[in-house]
């Protein structure tokens, strides 16, 4: 919304707000990032199908796949402060996914959950980083969870659960525990010695 004047951003403001709810926009309409961005798109969307326009919401869901050639599902249940590394370029994602906070989706990433219709889910907990052409897809009739603060490397094809603190690299992946120094840097604590 940087594009905007400041009266004029508010007033766009408070109108969304009062058509949707500040509560169901969430942090949609935070952030300096363009107001066309890949990810602000997908949170309005979102945003849109929870508060009872699905129609809408799918509306701005294909005009964000025609915009940034992804498939950002406006089903799915994501945090606000989710992060799209450029503009989630390319990113498939299926409807059945949970999104923790923290969490940061590099471009030409693939969730799938099989069978498309059945009651599986893929849950990705916070502080997350999905590195860039990684597949995550559920093995048939299972749900799939990748653990706080876990990373998923360039390229890994995941086909199972990733546990806490971990990262997972290669085909088929190789499991490492971070380090618990590392991971608290990463969060900004400051780590024993």
């Amino acid at each position: 919304m940087s594009t905007l004047r400041p009266p004029r951003q508010a007033a766009y403001k408070r109108r969304l707000e009062a058509a949707f709810g500040s509560e169901a926009l969430g942090g949609a309409l935070r952030g300096s990032d363009f107001i066309l961005s890949s990810r602000r798109l997908w949170l309005i969307s979102i945003a849109l199908y929870r508060s009872g326009h699905p129609r809408l919401a799918k509306l701005l869901k294909n005009v964000n796949s025609m915009l940034y050639h992804n498939s950002l599902p406006c089903e799915a249940t994501v945090s606000h402060d989710v992060r799209l590394g450029h503009h989630g370029l390319g990113t498939v994602l299926h409807p059945k996914i949970r999104i923790g906070s923290g969490v940061k989706i590099f471009q030409n990433v693939t969730m799938a959950v099989r069978p498309p219709l059945g009651p599986n889910e893929i849950v990705i907990e916070d502080g997350v980083v999905i590195g860039a052409n990684a597949v995550i897809i559920t093995p048939r009739n299972r749900s799939i969870r990748i653990g706080r603060g876990a990373s998923v490397g360039a390229g890994t094809v995941i086909t199972r659960d990733v546990p806490d603190l971990t990262i997972a690299i290669g085909v088929p992946p190789e499991l490492r525990e971070r380090t618990v120094r590392r991971a608290r840097a990463e969060e900004g604590e400051e780590a024993d010695v």
